[in-house]
């Protein structure tokens, strides 16, 4: 499995890594973090046995828009399979923001692909209207068809590297046309990989934000994906359950100190607490919108449509 980051998200990115590898001490997978920038050093690294390596293809990303929250660091994720090629038949990529709850791995990677070269999970965006049309596939003028959210894929290394899909996509996200890069690196994906690709249940990619936190419990998610810009990192608002931000604050005061000092400070705020019956009732309203989608798959985690 591999994580991209740079060196402002590296804390982040080794807290996800470390949760994993303490999940599986004796795992038959190695866990890699590919870095932009000076090469990251932290004795967890060595402790968990992880591989930081450092992204040698910086110049076909060359020319891709990035802004103040979105780095280079998001597009590398399309290119890394050819750079492990000689190292992995599968990769799992996992964003940052993301943090593991439970579920067997060792069996995620065996699952049968069928020669599709990506296993993901349909993006939030399908969830309520699963024919939503996206903008990025009109632009580019194709058929409506089911959406995935990147910000967890099971890669069938070969596949995706006869298929060209690293090819396809950097050259969609090269393109800098808003129209086809709605959601940036995640857009070109998706185009690249239109209508082939595996669909995974909401367990391995649930969105731990707005409505779906308090459906957390309906799903007992395998990975609990901090969407949006709002993370329990910087949760200054109480938008992030207690737990959640309380396990990132511990991560950063131990291994990074130097950093916690700078982490803001959560407020948890009652003034409202009439709003909360209200909140209540329109999570549920939410809740059956969203339940056509999450009753498609059974209880086995590893079921595929």
């Amino acid at each position: 499995m591999f994580i991209t980051c740079d060196e402002n998200y590296f804390p982040y990115t080794l807290f996800l890594a470390s949760e994993i590898a303490m999940a599986f001490p004796q795992r038959r997978f190695d866990i890699c973090i590919i870095h932009s920038g000076e090469a990251p050093h932290h004795p967890l690294a060595a402790q968990h046995d992880l591989r930081l390596i450092p992204f040698s293809q910086q110049d076909r990303l060359d020319g891709l828009q990035t802004n103040r929250h979105l780095s280079i660091a998001a597009f590398q994720r399309i290119a890394v399979p050819e750079m492990l090629k000689d190292d992995y038949d599968r990769l799992l990529y996992l964003d940052v923001d993301i943090r593991y709850q439970r579920g067997d791995l060792h069996k995620l990677f065996e699952i049968d692909l069928s020669g599709h070269p990506v296993a993901a999970v349909l993006d939030p965006y399908q969830h309520r209207k699963m024919g939503r049309c996206m903008t990025e596939f009109k632009a580019a003028g194709l058929d409506n068809t089911r959406y995935f959210n990147s910000g967890v894929m099971l890669i069938d290394v070969k596949a995706y590297l006869e298929q060209d899909i690293c090819e396809r996509a950097l050259e969609f996200a090269q393109r800098n046309d808003p129209k086809l890069s709605v959601q940036n690196d995640q857009s070109a994906l998706n185009l690249a990989l239109y209508d082939n690709w595996v669909e995974l249940g909401p367990v391995w990619n649930w969105p731990a934000c707005h409505h779906y936190i308090s459906y957390r419990h309906f799903v007992d998610p395998c990975f609990l994906h901090y969407m949006g810009k709002r993370k329990p990192w910087n949760d200054v608002s109480g938008y992030h359950a207690a737990i959640d931000v309380n396990a990132y604050s511990r991560f950063i005061k131990t291994h990074f100190p130097e950093r916690f000092s700078s982490l803001p400070t959560r407020h948890v705020h009652d003034k409202h607490a009439w709003k909360w019956p209200l909140l209540f009732l329109r999570q549920v309203k939410d809740y059956y919108r969203i339940r056509p989608y999450l009753t498609r798959f059974s209880e086995d985690d590893f079921e595929l449509k």
